[in-house]
């Protein structure tokens, strides 16, 4: 289990430091390139890209970036034969560069999504157990306490008699100790 979490802690920093690295070359790249309005617009959906990389995962991710690719594509394609301009070949960098962000952004926070998933389904549980009594396996007073709205709106409704009863014993695990089970 250490080796994994190790391994797994090596992959999030190699990760971490592509994003770094891929980033850095994003903005020298754009620096060269001397388009400032296309590569704003740009990395602004890089942007989004990255956005959809975190939440969604990295099938969404795929699909966005080829989405982005073939609308780069349209864009360079009309700028040639509608406009007749040359083709910007500076600005070739933004067809590779989102889908290496993005494959690094994954690798590099790809353990903390499962860790927060984890962490949210551990809260689940803990809600449900917290309802039931570990030893006894029966619901908890706080649980029954807060169920006792609806028993007796039921036995309202429907005219039906209720009767609960909670008895709590102090020092049960004290006693429990001291006597047998038969005893108890």
């Amino acid at each position: 289990m250490q080796n994994k979490n190790s391994k797994e802690h090596l992959y999030e920093d190699i990760g971490l430091l592509l994003l770094l690295l891929m980033l850095s070359i994003t903005a020298v790249l754009m620096m060269l390139s001397q388009n400032i309005v296309v590569n704003i617009i740009y990395l602004i959906i890089t942007m989004g890209i990255l956005i959809v990389t975190y939440f969604m995962g990295i099938i969404p991710s795929l699909l966005a970036n080829m989405v982005f690719i073939a609308f780069q594509t349209v864009v360079m394609l009309y700028e040639y034969f509608g406009l007749n301009h040359e083709i910007q070949w500076s600005l070739l960098f933004w067809l590779i560069m989102p889908l290496l962000i993005s494959l690094t952004m994954y690798l590099s926070t790809r353990s903390q999504i499962a860790l927060q998933k984890a962490n949210s389904d551990l809260h689940a549980a803990l809600v449900e157990r917290g309802a039931f009594d570990q030893q006894t396996n029966l619901r908890t007073m706080v649980a029954h306490v807060e169920d006792a709205g609806v028993f007796i709106e039921t036995s309202r409704r429907f005219e039906i008699p209720v009767s609960t009863l909670i008895i709590k014993i102090r020092y049960f695990n004290d006693l429990r100790r001291m006597m047998s089970d038969r005893q108890l």
